[in-house]
């Protein structure tokens, strides 16, 4: 079998966007020259990569064999390419990292950190709600994923690396922003402003409400924290929320933080991979980077 790199990254980009015609496009190719490509590609193997059904493209279980393998050899590329650079004292290469929607106010810094040390690296990041995140650590697509709920039934790799504050938040007008030191059941018939079920800080809420005993006076459920806070500043209900994401906010006096007895509560942060998955040199740079913060433990497992 004498199937070529580049033939393979045409079969790839023809995968990734289920039609030869759009895959052609991408590569700057005719159509005639991917679809020579893949007949070449099935004469070698005997058997068909592709298949059409009810007019679009399908990836048959020998092409799936075939694109796994590829894969592989292009993280060994990339590998060799890290390890190459490191004997001349540089850091090259790509790390991928997925992260929750509310790590987005303090994972950017760390991220940045980490690149102001080595510049000639990518960084791939991507911001994804919690069910996103999961599907993603199924699928290894990242070096790391970090979230603050772990997933449950997952064999994972976990460690703790950074500590934030749950409070509860208001707006500086709302009655209660002028009392000191009540309990957080004094305000259980307030108007209460919550994530969607399955994310992490709603999970993280329930778990808190939970353990004091509140039955929390919803008022709206909203998916994403922006507009929780937009809510907030209108006055409409308080919430539960990460104190880093309301900082600037809080600063400008547009949401204060009630002085309940039971808050502020530690809230940690993870990062994930899954159970016994290879690390890059790269990304092992970045995990000993990350062990350097004050907050850090050491990886956890976890069988699921």
């Amino acid at each position: 079998m004498h199937i070529t790199l580049h033939q393979m990254r045409v079969f790839h980009q023809v995968a990734k966007v289920k039609s030869v015609t759009k895959a052609a496009n991408k590569l700057h190719m005719t159509q005639p020259a991917v679809s020579n490509i893949i007949r070449n590609i099935e004469q070698q193997i005997d058997t068909p990569i592709i298949e059409i059904l009810h007019k679009k493209l399908h990836i048959t279980a020998a092409g799936e064999i075939l694109l796994h393998a590829y894969e592989e050899i292009e993280k060994q590329l990339e590998e060799a390419k890290t390890k190459i650079n490191l004997t001349q004292g540089k850091m090259v290469g790509t790390i991928r990292i997925a992260s929750v929607t509310t790590a987005k106010y303090f994972i950017p810094r760390l991220l940045g950190s980490f690149k102001s040390l080595y510049p000639e690296i990518n960084i791939e990041l991507k911001i994804k709600n919690r069910q996103e995140i999961i599907e993603r650590l199924e699928e290894n697509l990242d070096d790391f994923v970090i979230m603050s709920q772990l997933p449950e039934l997952m064999a994972i790799d976990y460690q703790d690396f950074y500590e934030d504050e749950l409070v509860v938040a208001a707006s500086p007008v709302h009655p209660m922003a002028r009392h000191k030191k009540f309990h957080l059941k004094l305000i259980a018939n307030e108007p209460w402003l919550v994530r969607e079920i399955g994310s992490g800080t709603r999970m993280a809420m329930e778990s808190i409400l939970q353990k004091y005993k509140v039955k929390p006076n919803i008022q709206m459920e909203i998916d994403n924290n922006e507009s929780i806070k937009q809510a907030i500043i209108g006055n409409i209900g308080i919430s539960i929320l990460s104190h880093q994401s309301i900082d600037i906010e809080q600063k400008a006096g547009l949401i204060t933080v009630l002085d309940v007895i039971e808050f502020p509560i530690k809230h940690k942060w993870f990062l994930v991979k899954s159970k016994g998955k290879h690390l890059s040199t790269l990304a092992k740079g970045f995990y000993d980077f990350v062990r350097k913060h004050p907050n850090l433990g050491s990886f956890r497992s976890s069988t699921g």
